[in-house]
């Protein structure tokens, strides 16, 4: 199998990106203001719902996915998506984990995995993990962005896309990245200030 990490695959053109990203500099704006506007979450609820209303202005996609886990417990902490259906996420639940090899690689380097960068075209719509599962919703185009903070890899950010001529640039992976080590630090000050809360409680 042919790799070429971050990046596209061998003998292929750069692709068109696959979301909007406005701006001269495409995203540096954009990012800098939705980490103010994530930073000034007051619990994970409020950092959800911020996330979800402000992501699109970052990547116009029609698929996305926020999932942390605390890192003490392992129950979801922070959990929000876009464009998929509840019979995706179920089916994910039951089985889809297990094929989640883009998951295994992210864990493995500490760093944004993009299917049509690991792989051809024509190998993933043979893989495991889109013909039994992200067939449902027929996603070409993948990126999975680890969410760290000191705690390490605390959840994944998911983006994709079902239009197979639409792909992620190399700059959109690394927003994606940067993106995720945003959201981690966010939720380390929101455990943390929580954390203190409770000390001065009891």
């Amino acid at each position: 199998m042919d790799t070429q990490l971050n990046g596209v695959p061998p003998g292929t053109e750069t692709p068109t990106p696959a979301g909007r990203v406005a701006g001269e500099e495409p995203g540096g704006v954009e990012l800098l203001h939705f980490a103010q506007t994530l930073c000034a979450s007051a619990n994970h609820a409020e950092l959800q719902k911020r996330f979800t209303a402000g992501f699109g202005r970052l990547f116009d996609l029609p698929m996305w996915g926020l999932y942390t886990l605390d890192p003490w417990t392992g129950r979801p902490q922070c959990v929000a998506s876009m464009g998929v259906s509840d019979s995706f996420l179920a089916r994910y639940e039951r089985g889809g984990r297990e094929l989640n090899w883009l998951q295994e690689h992210l864990d493995a380097t500490g760093r944004p995995a993009y299917n049509m960068a690991l792989m051809s075209m024509e190998e993933w719509l043979e893989n495991p993990l889109y013909t039994k599962l992200k067939y449902l919703h027929d996603i070409r185009h993948e990126v999975q962005a680890p969410v760290v903070n000191r705690d390490g890899v605390i959840g994944t950010l998911h983006c994709g896309t079902n239009d197979p001529r639409r792909g992620f640039t190399p700059y959109e992976v690394r927003l994606t990245e940067a993106l995720g080590r945003v959201t981690g630090t966010v939720i380390e000050g929101i455990d943390s200030r929580a954390g203190l809360a409770r000390e001065r409680d009891q």
